[in-house]
């Protein structure tokens, strides 16, 4: 069995550019509201304007709302996923599966000089390894 070739080979491919940031400080209930209005699945918390980590919507279900906290009362900080698993652009996208399952998430963070600019999450991967599959393969050398 050979190992594909994939047509896309690096994050910066794949990658999604809307990224939202949120203040470790601030409140779920805000993040809440910014993940609706958005309509996204995570924000990057950053501490000291530095990214520290991400809050998904799981994070709030689970680890707030699911336990009967009020979310005005609970920072994203006490909630948020750490540490931030962060990728370079031109990181090997065969590399985002194996952090995927390494560290049990569904989303990397790509990292340019200390910002963050972008994600691969399990939805950008998907076009990825189907183009593969339907047949768009490149011949190895």
């Amino acid at each position: 069995m050979s190992i594909p070739i994939l047509m896309t080979k690096f994050v910066a491919d794949a990658m999604c550019g809307r990224v939202e940031f949120i203040d470790s400080n601030a409140s779920v209930l805000e993040a809440i509201e910014k993940v609706v209005f958005k309509q996204i699945g995570a924000l990057v918390v950053k501490e000291n304007g530095k990214p520290s980590g991400v809050v998904t919507l799981r994070d709030i279900v689970l680890r707030c709302l699911a336990k009967g906290s009020d979310p005005r009362d609970v920072k994203v900080s006490e909630i948020a996923s750490k540490p931030l698993i962060t990728v370079k652009e031109y990181t090997p996208i065969d590399e985002v599966p194996i952090l995927l399952e390494k560290h049990k998430i569904t989303r990397v963070f790509v990292e340019e000089n200390g910002n963050i600019i972008g994600y691969v999450s399990l939805l950008e991967l998907l076009p990825v390894y189907l183009r593969d599959i339907i047949g768009i393969r490149r011949s190895t050398p």
